[in-house]
């Protein structure tokens, strides 16, 4: 079909092609071999992750700002792996392929203060783990023992909310 498409535009504006029955089929053979391949590839990157899951994006807010930089984590309530983003400027994305699959999470966001005096983790097992690192600036009740939680639904979440503050603030 294509071929006599072109074969008919051909003819219209310049001098008849004169093709030989093998030019033919090999013309239309790769043109079947181009469309199904052209196929393949529409339908292999539409429709539905295959393991179900869906993207989340939101917000976090820490002390009434935006968070420059740090880490978010979904945790299934249950059985299942957690998943994980990067926040950025107070925004984070986790595309469907990366993300979660429906239902309920507990949520752990970490970030480290840049400013502050390096610790050494005194659970970290002897040798190079011992190295002073940042120390976490966001209060455990927002990761190590969180009390924060997420909904996820089956279309996915685009608008999660977490204002965060430190301890012995209002």
């Amino acid at each position: 079909m294509i071929f006599c498409t072109i074969l008919k535009f051909t003819r219209r504006i310049g001098p008849p092609l004169e093709i030989t029955k093998l030019q033919q089929n090999v013309l239309r053979s790769k043109a079947s071999l181009f469309a199904a391949l052209a196929f393949i590839t529409l339908l292999s990157g539409c429709g539905p992750d295959p393991e179900g899951r869906v993207s989340v994006a939101g917000s976090v807010v820490f002390d009434g700002a935006a968070l420059p930089s740090g880490t978010i984590e979904f945790h299934p309530v249950g059985d299942g792996s957690p998943i994980g983003g990067v926040i950025r400027d107070g925004a984070f994305e986790i595309p469907a392929i990366k993300g979660p699959k429906p239902g309920d999470y507990t949520v752990k966001i970490y970030a480290t203060d840049e400013g502050g005096e390096p610790v050494v983790d005194p659970n970290a097992a002897p040798g190079d783990s011992n190295i002073p690192l940042p120390p976490e600036l966001i209060p455990e009740k927002y990761n190590a023992q969180s009390e924060l939680a997420a909904t996820v639904g089956a279309r996915g979440e685009t608008d999660l909310a977490f204002d965060l503050q430190r301890q012995g603030l209002p």
